[in-house]
């Protein structure tokens, strides 16, 4: 998602949604953004060939905090 706000407003203009909430933005977008997470409407998962399974919020701390020293935005 754009960094600008007056970016953001366009995109969230643009969708037809009435916010410029990353997670809003995300939840009708986030189909076609790249990266390591996915946000879709469906709560069936994806037919993409991969495996993964769900993880607590608890277990994503421990992920992150493990790959600090790689995520710069950390």
């Amino acid at each position: 998602l754009p960094d600008l706000m007056e970016e953001r407003l366009s995109l969230a203009h643009s969708m037809g949604v009435q916010s410029n909430d990353v997670f809003t933005l995300l939840s009708k977008v986030g189909h076609d953004c790249t990266g390591g997470i996915s946000f879709t409407e469906s709560r069936e998962p994806p037919n993409i060939g991969w495996k993964y399974r769900e993880i607590s919020a608890s277990e994503l701390n421990e992920l992150v905090t493990q790959r600090k020293s790689f995520l710069p935005c950390f």
